[in-house]
């Protein structure tokens, strides 16, 4: 399947007016309203990427309730935090009683509780990723704003990959390794595991690069229920003006991904058809043992009947 030809697929599911042929960002972009045309969207995006990379591509999903948000891990939106990652992450494993040495689970549960992290929350569940698209945002205006899921070809690998063993290094010796240039970090991480590190340059060329995506070890209800997946984003990326590090993942895979835009107006109908029985994606769902997840969901589903 052609870029032309995934263009026309979505026209005729959305229409002319809610596909747009060539987008600046991505392969492909449309507007979905409901859940019906989000599932046959999807079907397009998948065999567009099984011709593009093979019946064995890994196709995962990130759902954002605002479509302009660029998708950066969360340790980057705050000014300087990457500083105190190891900080954070110590004195969150020390109140967990974790013992054993940092590994990608812990940065897996800390992400899922709400620390900043290198990591990027993705799921394997398309309809996961519709549930965070269709979240409610006004950003003050009192309009509906639409969302974004965005449907991405990439490698899901094992822990214990160079790529992942090199991002835990990294944040064990950010002090040594703070000033100096990416080949001299490179080399002192081959000169300290014998690891040798070839995910910058030998990387697959068909895939974004160098991300890698993860899936936890040991998961929790929350992540099995969620189906979910992290993106590992190595921090110095892109330097900001004010000493800070943004790990800008739309500077190398918006060619490969493409952008389902949630309608604003629809968010409630869809989130709605989402709760039905027969999908039974919804807060409590998602967040399972969580009674502040469980209360939201209580309380908003006996409002909506009002």
């Amino acid at each position: 399947m052609k870029k032309i030809e995934l263009y026309r697929s979505f026209c005729d599911i959305v229409g002319k007016d809610n596909s747009v042929q060539n987008p600046s960002k991505f392969v492909g972009r449309c507007c979905i309203c409901n859940v019906e045309q989000f599932e046959r969207v999807n079907e397009i995006c998948l065999q567009y990427f099984r011709d593009l990379y093979g019946d064995d591509v890994d196709v995962v999903y990130r759902g954002q309730k605002y479509e302009s948000w660029r998708i950066t891990p969360s340790i980057s939106r705050i000014r300087n935090m990457y500083k105190n990652e190891k900080a954070f992450l110590d004195e969150y494993r020390k109140c967990k009683k974790v013992k054993n040495q940092l590994s990608l689970d812990d940065i897996f549960t800390a992400q899922h509780y709400g620390f900043p992290t290198r990591l990027i929350d993705i799921t394997k569940n398309p309809k996961v990723a519709l549930w965070f698209a269709s979240d409610s945002f006004k950003k003050n205006t009192g309009k509906e704003h639409n969302g974004e899921v965005v449907v991405l070809p990439v490698k899901i690998v094992s822990q214990d990959a160079p790529f992942a063993l090199f991002n835990i290094w990294q944040i064990n010796n950010f002090e040594r390794i703070k000033t100096l240039e990416k080949k001299k970090i490179i080399k002192l991480f081959e000169d300290d595991t014998g690891i040798q590190a070839d995910f910058y340059d030998k990387y697959d060329e068909e895939f974004i690069v160098p991300f890698r995506v993860f899936k936890a070890e040991k998961e929790c209800d929350r992540s099995r229920n969620q189906e979910a997946l992290g993106l590992l984003a190595p921090l110095k990326t892109v330097k900001t003006k004010d000493d800070g590090h943004r790990c800008l993942i739309y500077r190398y895979f918006p060619k490969k991904a493409i952008s389902i835009k949630i309608s604003g107006p629809y968010k409630f109908a869809i989130r709605k058809d989402l709760d039905s029985n027969h999908i039974g994606i919804n807060e409590k769902f998602l967040f399972p043992n969580d009674m502040e997840h469980l209360s939201h969901y209580i309380v908003n589903k006996y409002m909506q009947k009002e």
